[in-house]
């Protein structure tokens, strides 16, 4: 007897793992288990018969290392029923995150480097806080495409870095500024030339801390 049956399913993830988010890899389950216990039915695979179709559409993932197996589980009858077990994992595309995220905080990140090339403090003070505004309107625009989730992500590691350099570029301009109104000339210059040069390394040790502490 061939049984053909064809269906939707909704993958819901009480037990995904998304703390590598977007760059995670998941693996996807769908059993099929036999109400009637063994001694009536054992489901078999079909050489040739399973596996993913080829015109499977989803914009999100890529998947790959596609198997299947027959188990024995406790069924509904309380007996040991068939189960077989179709497995593929999936990998996210990148190309929207890139885009749409890293890239524009890049972006963000270096508009506040270029503000250590400015001679005016209070200029740097006035770009600082555009910057900053303009970092806490992005990430409201984005917040709908990332995970609403109890635990930190690789994501919104890299969100809170971006947030907090940006942040603590305007506290040290702030500091430059009133350091040179206080006639502090050469300390301001000799501490700027210092911020320039430790901006990128901090940003680097600070996110390689996060994504290790994830």
């Amino acid at each position: 007897m061939r049984y053909i049956e064809r269906f939707t399913a909704t993958f819901q993830a009480p037990n995904f793992d998304f703390s590598s988010f977007p760059f995670d890899e998941q693996e996807f389950h769908i059993d099929v288990t036999s109400v009637l216990p063994m001694g009536m039915y054992v489901l078999e695979e079909m050489p040739g018969l399973s596996g993913l179709g080829d015109n499977l559409g989803e914009e999100e993932w890529v998947f790959s290392n596609v198997s299947t197996q027959v188990s024995r589980v406790t069924g509904v009858t309380g007996l040991k029923s068939s189960r077989f077990s179709l497995v593929f994992s999936a990998q996210r595309h990148l190309t929207y995150y890139v885009a749409r995220i890293f890239i524009p905080l890049f972006i963000i990140l270096l508009v506040s480097w270029f503000t250590f090339l400015l001679r005016d403090f209070l200029k740097r003070v006035d770009v600082g806080i555009t910057t900053l505004l303009l970092f806490i309107a992005f990430n409201f625009a984005v917040s709908n495409d990332l995970p609403r989730l109890g635990y930190v992500t690789a994501m919104d590691a890299f969100m809170t870095g971006t947030f907090m350099i940006t942040g603590a570029v305007l506290l040290v301009n702030v500091v430059f500024r009133r350091l040179q109104t206080s006639g502090h000339e050469q300390l301001v210059l000799r501490l700027d030339r210092y911020a320039i040069m430790g901006y990128w390394p901090a940003y680097v040790v600070g996110m390689s801390v996060a994504f290790l502490w994830l």
